[in-house]
């Protein structure tokens, strides 16, 4: 009798475990997906993107605009995977954007010994960006008057995680006049569980 009932236990005690682990695994899930990344990689310009920087233009009032919700912060991880980040602008006249006309540079903040120009030194942070800094950059797209430029990220896997404020300016080359400047944050992050 004493077998019967600890095999019940034994038995009992794997179905439990089952159970407890399915469970486990579910909640995870759950919890990814509720509290996954808040910011999107943008893959490549579609549609959908341009539309959604059309609708900023028109709510921020800006020629400038970056694509990364309000607080203009990606939260990216350290683990060889490429990020994007589209920034649109438009001509100040509402002509016809094209190749050239309107040149855009990055900069790299160096107002905080925070960032990560400070952490990991300049040649590593800008080595995580695809376009260089300093340099006019031409814009990758056109749609009427506005020009869209992907930012590529892609952050070594043991990279130390910081903070880095890139600097957005763009200009019109037929006028040689800024059109405005903008901004974001990326946070490096170290790759978790989710």
């Amino acid at each position: 009798m004493q077998r019967r009932g600890a095999i019940e236990m034994s038995i009992t005690t794997v179905v439990v475990l089952v159970l407890g682990m399915t469970m486990l695994i579910l909640g995870l899930g759950l919890v990814r997906g509720i509290f996954g990344t808040a910011t999107d990689s943008v893959d490549q310009i579609d549609q959908k993107v341009k539309s959604e920087i059309a609708e900023l233009f028109s709510d921020d009032k800006q020629d400038v605009v970056i694509l990364l919700g309000k607080d203009k912060t990606a939260a990216v991880k350290a683990n060889d995977n490429p990020f994007g980040i589209v920034v649109g602008a438009r001509t100040p006249d509402g002509a016809a954007a094209t190749a050239g006309r309107l040149k855009l540079q990055l900069t790299l903040d160096d107002s905080s010994t925070k960032y990560c120009l400070a952490v990991l030194g300049k040649a590593k942070t800008e080595g995580v960006f695809v376009p260089r800094f300093g340099q006019d950059l031409e814009f990758d797209e056109f749609d009427g008057a506005n020009a869209f430029f992907k930012i590529q990220l892609q952050i070594p896997k043991g990279t130390k995680g910081c903070s880095q404020k890139v600097l957005v300016d763009v200009k019109d080359t037929t006028t040689g006049q800024p059109l405005g400047r903008n901004s974001f944050i990326i946070n490096i992050v170290k790759p978790g569980l989710f």
